[in-house]
């Protein structure tokens, strides 16, 4: 991964990042989900859900539980519901579990 200004690039594509108390922050635009990884703690602050507003922070373990859970279930045939703030209920369809593995290996990608 290369720094061009305030972007990096990676895997192709560009990502918006700023320096914030001397860490890069980088934005993640995924097809499921968005949020900001920090890459001094590799954290990610997950903010968007489909298109359900939300805050959390993963951890790199976290991430990879859900990336082990979901990779196991991705062929269910009623998809899977995942729950935001441990109230609301948001359901993924097979595709849409598809999209959201690729955004977590995304994210993990840029994990050190």
């Amino acid at each position: 991964m290369t720094q061009e200004g305030n972007f990096f690039r990676g895997t192709g594509k560009l990502y918006p990042s700023i320096i914030l108390n001397g860490v890069w922050i980088m934005e993640i635009h995924g097809n499921i989900l968005l949020g900001d990884l920090d890459q001094g703690t590799n954290e990610f602050s997950l903010q968007q859900v489909k298109h359900f507003m939300t805050q959390s922070i993963l951890s790199s373990s976290q991430l990879e539980k859900l990336y082990n859970y979901l990779q196991k279930h991705q062929n269910d045939a009623g998809g899977q519901v995942i729950s935001l703030y441990d109230s609301m209920l948001v359901r993924l369809s097979q595709q849409e579990i598809s999209m959201l593995l690729k955004d977590l290996e995304n994210i993990q990608s840029h994990y050190h």
